[in-house]
């Protein structure tokens, strides 16, 4: 039975995902694939889904595009211990597709929850994540948005580097750099006029 959004909200994030049956995911996945880092931190970083290594392990980015996520960290003087990495999803889609737009909305109360309780700027990864952050699937890349109150920025995704664009990911490194920058300069400080504030129709659920 699909639980109803009033009892939803009463429960706790992790409470909720364990018995989470709200889209099809759920009837493969092996484990959950939370959140992790820290709670207090300043940059959330939101990746589109967990992938066979994140499945088996219940943990975020531990697989092939978790290594070239630990090269931008790094290059940006981070550890995995001092942001929160989390997806749009937390059930692994078969095959690695990327999750479908109901897939996303129904785990989006859960990643808005985490967004808010956090309150921390993100670094969305890919367009399954700014779909399920901004409503939006061609997003601007490395352009700030504005939702909750605190600054997203868009990249592209690791994966999209290990599909035939290494070549480029030298450069998105750097864009990976700058945009915590960014972030960490105006976490505090009011945005300017080339600001973009995102309402959708996603956020009416």
């Amino acid at each position: 039975m699909m639980m109803t959004m009033t009892k939803m909200r009463t429960m706790s994030n992790k409470d909720f995902t364990k018995k989470c049956v709200r889209c099809s995911l759920h009837k493969h996945r092996t484990k959950v694939v939370f959140g992790r880092g820290d709670k207090y931190t300043t940059i959330v970083i939101v990746g589109e889904a967990p992938g066979r290594d994140e499945d088996r392990l219940g943990a975020p980015f531990v697989g092939r595009c978790g290594k070239l996520l630990d090269t931008m960290l790094k290059e940006a003087k981070l550890t995995r211990k001092k942001v929160f990495i989390t997806n749009a999803c937390l059930c692994r889609p078969l095959n690695n597709r990327p999750p479908t737009l109901a897939e996303i909305k129904a785990c989006r109360p859960r990643l808005r929850n985490t967004l808010r309780q956090i309150g921390a700027g993100a670094i969305i990864l890919g367009r399954s994540a700014s779909k399920a952050v901004l409503g939006i699937g061609y997003p601007l890349w490395n352009t700030v948005y504005k939702k909750y109150g605190k600054p997203m920025v868009c990249l592209k995704h690791p994966g999209w580097f290990l599909k035939g664009h290494m070549i480029e990911f030298e450069y998105g490194v750097k864009d990976f750099v700058n945009v915590v920058k960014v972030i960490q300069s105006i976490n505090s400080y009011s945005f300017k006029r080339t600001e973009l504030s995102i309402d959708t129709d996603l956020d009416k659920e």
